[in-house]
């Protein structure tokens, strides 16, 4: 009698062509035997990651650590190393120099398309209206965190602003008629109560500001004057497109400038 060759002990009935072995069942996994050397292996691999107490660690009693003086170095070395890698040195040379980019010429082509001129998404009218409600939502709230003077310094300092050509219109016209009397503050260098003001005469207390066409579209000069009159300063607001007429525009601000000479001097004698 043939018995199994897996060491059941029973009457073998099945022979395999490949292993060339015989078995007691069909398939060799339902082989008694086969079945319990799983089972015992299986209960091995799942006491030997379980600690048990009172029972003492690997790692233990051993004087010189879990790593070799060697080793430590070494990996020292590759951690430096990989640091070093995401830094870039001065001097050092970019690895993208004279490499040709990732995309083909016609994808480009269709990107530079995309995103210029009307094209581009972010240059489109309601892109530009969002962009200022949301900005002027936040500069209305007095309490947060913009209208903080370290915040402020650091804004003026980082954006280094200039004054665009309209602007560069209207400091021409004061430097020439008033020299020396007026600053340009634009460049967030001067705030009142969460305002900036464009131009501030501060011996006369008087303030010049200059309305975008498209940025103040819908602003009311008025608004802007009984504001800044609440701090004691009298207010001059000039649209972008009275700058066509540079001539009348000064004519405007000399008016402007003798007027409120005239009162100041006259509060004071009083």
């Amino acid at each position: 009698m043939k018995l199994c060759d897996y060491g059941c002990g029973q009457k073998a009935k099945f022979y395999f062509k490949e292993s060339k072995k015989w078995c007691c069942s069909k398939s060799w996994n339902s082989c008694i035997k086969v079945r319990k050397k799983r089972s015992d292996t299986s209960k091995k691999s799942e006491n030997r990651g379980r600690f048990k107490k009172g029972q003492s660690g690997w790692w233990k009693d051993k004087s010189r650590g879990i790593h070799s003086k060697e080793t430590k170095t070494k990996i020292s070395i590759g951690v430096k190393k990989s640091e070093n890698k995401s830094k870039f040195k001065f001097g050092n040379i970019p690895w993208n120099l004279n490499k040709k980019g990732y995309f083909s010429e016609k994808v480009l082509k269709n990107l530079i398309e995309r995103m210029t001129g009307d094209k581009n998404p972010n240059k489109t009218i309601e892109a530009r209206n969002r962009k200022s409600k949301l900005m002027k939502r936040k500069w209305e709230d007095l309490s947060s965190a913009y209208h903080s003077e370290s915040y402020l310094k650091k804004l003026s300092k980082s954006l280094n602003l200039k004054p665009n050509k309209c602007e560069v219109k209207i400091l021409n016209i004061l430097n020439e008629s008033f020299p020396g009397e007026w600053e340009y503050t634009g460049d967030y260098s001067f705030w009142i109560n969460g305002k900036n003001p464009d131009f501030v005469n501060f011996s006369r207390k008087l303030i010049i500001e200059h309305f975008g066409s498209f940025w103040h579209k819908g602003d009311d000069p008025e608004e802007r004057k009984s504001f800044f009159k609440k701090f004691g300063y009298e207010t001059l607001v000039i649209w972008e497109y009275e700058l066509s007429d540079e001539e009348g525009v000064s004519s405007r601000i000399k008016l402007f400038n003798s007027e409120h000479n005239t009162r100041n001097h006259l509060n004071c004698e009083e």
